[in-house]
């Protein structure tokens, strides 16, 4: 399956599904699923439904990654 990935940076979206998840941080998507079926590993997942959503946020924190902030128009004019 291919995957579009948009930046963790610009990611609207407070969940990722497993396989976008796995696809940001270089890992298979079973590995993630062994994460959450046996409570280890760097970044938990949450339950929607009967699927696994990886937090955005925890997904930034891991990797490093800032959120981008749009300059406000103040800052522009500097």
């Amino acid at each position: 399956m291919n995957i579009h990935l948009k930046p963790l940076q610009t990611e609207t979206r407070s969940v990722l599904t497993t396989e976008e998840a796995a696809a940001h941080l270089n890992r298979r998507p079973q590995t993630l699923r062994k994460w959450a079926m046996n409570g280890e590993g760097p970044i938990q997942p949450i339950k929607v439904g009967r699927r696994l959503g990886w937090p955005v946020a925890g997904l930034r924190k891991l990797l490093g990654v800032e959120p981008y902030r749009q300059a406000t128009a103040a800052q522009q004019k500097s």
